[in-house]
């Protein structure tokens, strides 16, 4: 874990997401303390992701402290009229196979598992679920 914060999350690595014109991030803030962020990617979808226009949502990220709050729910309905504003008719995301507490949240929100890869972890090989939701389920 570690070893890929230490790349992942590097400044140099921030600056240049921050720069990438693929990249659009989106923040949740309350009295200037961040706490929380999501990260979608316009690329190449995973090659299980079969909805029309996709978007990737990279990350979405909740301080410990917020979990509970509604935040995560405010960050995913702000990433689903991101993709909608932008044009895209999916989203997709990876998430580790483990993270039960993650895969329900995705569930709730309309996302099925459609793939899977492998994600390094330093040295120690990962399975993520592929999860996409169509933007017209609604």
């Amino acid at each position: 874990m570690e070893a890929y914060l230490s790349v992942a999350f590097a400044p140099g690595q921030i600056v240049a997401e921050l720069a990438d014109e693929t990249n659009t991030f989106l923040v949740a803030t309350a009295a200037g303390t961040l706490n929380g962020y999501a990260k979608l990617r316009r690329a190449t979808p995973d090659d299980s992701v079969t909805g029309p226009a996709p978007i990737e949502i990279e990350r979405i990220y909740v301080d410990n402290s917020a979990i509970g709050t509604g935040l995560g729910a405010m960050l995913m309905e702000a990433c689903l009229a991101e993709a909608r504003t932008t044009g895209h008719a999916a989203v997709w995301l990876g998430v580790w196979e483990r993270n039960r507490r993650a895969i329900g949240f995705y569930e709730r929100w309309g996302f099925r598992r459609v793939g899977e890869h492998a994600f390094l972890l330093g040295s120690s090989e990962q399975i993520d679920w592929i999860m996409e939701r169509k933007l017209d389920q609604e």
